[in-house]
């Protein structure tokens, strides 16, 4: 790898950390937003946080089109300058009904962000490489993931505005970050836009089946992470009398081990096309479920965190890299990875909270290991069925 192209990883894995960041500080800001200056009750609160993760995920499939005539820098640059602009507005306006709007739109124009950039990053790679170069991408992002609470939590403290002007400068740094650096590497904009490759490409697509797989391990994996994220804070507070502290450090911990196994996944290459391992961490998954559901001392959550954030960079590295892995339209892979994941920490969060507050958090954490379960099912079944689908052509 050249010099320039080590200059243009090191951006995109910058603009992914700021992005990130930019993107928790304002999830965080806006629910202290909502209940101190929108006065909205708890359940509309749930509501409003969601509104960007549906419109993110609709944005994602309607936009698609789009974003596949456009060169990732143009779509990194009118996201990222959506993303800035639209929290000043939600500041400004200040009442119920256009933070509703804005922040759907905000997470309508988000899905124009994260498909460019992980496609740019992995275009013309496989194998040692691909695992490589996805695997420092999930370090960068996840960065943004341990920073953006703490720095969010502070700025909020002073008031939540400051924390979402906070994510609305993050936004703006993007932005700056790639036009100014269009301006001194010609190699940004000599990039084509997705359609275009298309046309020009002569490539035969070789992706694997087993991407089928690793979206199923995926969505289960967001789901549970809904789960850990959003209810058993709630679960912490009310049943074990955790504090605010106590509870960020547990879920920091989390957190911490997902990305340093994310940055020993990009150096290693063991579970690469291995079926058998990407099966043992969906059972995994389940088990983990299960321990969670009877853990209630310090230790036996402290160790499923740790132990979550092992299968959890597992199960996304297994569909990042995956569903790229052979594939001649890597941002419309990324597209669907992202959906997945989405409709996973929504099903998640809002199954898990309904089950919490009907039956409790080892019910909820219960029925996570029952869905687990069925996924693995659902990945063991499409083995199958792949493997009768090669024993058909081989016999032709």
């Amino acid at each position: 790898m050249d010099r320039t192209d080590r200059t243009l990883l090191g951006l995109l894995y910058l603009v992914s950390c700021i992005g990130q960041t930019s993107i928790i500080i304002l999830n965080l800001a806006l629910v202290f937003f909502a209940r101190n200056t929108l006065n909205l009750d708890p359940g509309y609160i749930g509501f409003f946080a969601a509104a960007a993760n549906v419109t993110y995920c609709f944005g994602l499939i309607v936009l698609s089109r789009f974003s596949a005539s456009l060169k990732p820098r143009h779509a990194s640059l009118i996201a990222s300058s959506a993303m800035a602009l639209i929290p000043v507005c939600i500041v400004l306006f200040s009442d119920i009904l256009s933070a509703f709007i804005l922040y759907g739109l905000y997470g309508l124009l988000m899905s124009l962000f994260w498909p460019p950039i992980m496609g740019w990053i992995s275009r013309g790679r496989e194998k040692k490489e691909l695992g490589k170069r996805m695997g420092e991408f999930n370090v960068s992002w996840s960065i943004g993931v341990l920073a953006g609470p703490y720095l969010g939590g502070i700025l909020s403290e002073f008031s939540p505005s400051h924390g979402i002007l906070a994510a609305a400068g993050a936004a703006a740094a993007v932005t700056l970050l790639m036009f100014f650096s269009s301006r001194v590497l010609p190699e940004i904009t000599n990039v084509q836009s997705r359609k275009v490759l298309s046309t020009m490409s002569s490539e035969q697509d070789s992706s694997t089946p087993l991407r089928f797989l690793t979206w199923t391990g995926l969505f289960t994996g967001y789901a549970i992470f809904g789960i850990t994220m959003n209810i058993f804070p709630l679960f912490a507070q009310d049943v074990l009398l955790y504090s605010e502290s106590r509870i960020g450090m547990l879920l920091l911990f989390r957190g911490v081990t997902a990305t340093l196994c994310f940055y020993l996944l990009g150096k290693t290459h063991y579970w690469h096309h291995n079926t058998p391992v990407i099966l043992l961490f969906q059972a995994a998954a389940v088990v983990l479920c299960l321990f969670a559901a009877a853990a209630e001392s310090l230790i036996m959550i402290a160790l499923f965190m740790l132990l979550f954030g092992i299968c959890f960079a597992h199960l996304y590295s297994f569909s990042i890299f995956h569903g790229a892995s052979g594939s001649i339209n890597r941002e419309q892979r990324m597209a669907v990875h992202e959906t997945v994941l989405t409709i996973g920490i929504f099903t998640g969060s809002a199954a898990g909270g309904m089950l919490y507050g009907f039956y409790g958090f080892s019910t909820a954490m219960t029925a996570a290991a029952v869905a687990g379960a069925a996924g693995l099912l659902v990945q063991l079944a499409l083995l199958l069925t792949v493997c009768r689908c090669r024993s058909s052509e081989k016999s032709l």
